[in-house]
């Protein structure tokens, strides 16, 4: 099965996005770093990149994967679940991140309405994950009929 188009079009945009970030954080911003005594700002740098290539990329990668990949159904589901897991990580690293630059510069966390619809958007995401890795295992027969009444309602399956 070959890739659709619309696929194609989407990662060579996210190509692009995640080259015109990084191209910002690193040669405009300074550069990365986890932990920076004299620059906090570079510590900063690593949100942006991590929100994008993380979350939203590797997210949209995730969903992506159920349907564009031509693999047999049970393998494409493992690497759509497989994604989802590594979109939350980065994610998540990238949310502790800001905090992290917040609380090394004095500024205070969750000031914005970015901060928290950010951090609204993390948590629903990983709650999301973790209801339907639950359901990958067979844990809940309840949970995995709603699961696919919501795909279908939202016209997902």
């Amino acid at each position: 099965m070959a890739v659709p188009a619309p696929a194609k079009a989407v990662r060579a945009l996210a190509a692009t996005a995640a080259a015109l970030v990084l191209l910002w954080c690193v040669h405009f911003g300074g550069g990365l770093a986890l932990s920076s005594p004299t620059n906090k700002g570079l510590i900063f740098n690593v949100h942006p990149v991590l929100m994008l290539i993380g979350f939203i990329i590797i997210g949209s990668e995730a969903i992506m994967s159920y349907k564009t990949l031509p693999w047999s159904h049970d393998t494409n589901k493992t690497v759509h679940l497989i994604l989802h897991a590594v979109a939350l990580f980065l994610g998540s690293f990238g949310v502790y991140v800001a905090f992290k630059f917040h609380n090394e510069s004095g500024i205070a966390n969750l000031y914005s309405l970015h901060s928290w619809v950010g951090l609204g958007a993390i948590i629903l995401y990983g709650l999301q994950v973790i209801r339907t890795k639950s359901l990958a295992f067979g844990y809940s027969i309840f949970c995995e009929s709603w699961n696919l009444n919501s795909h279908s309602y939202l016209d997902c399956s």
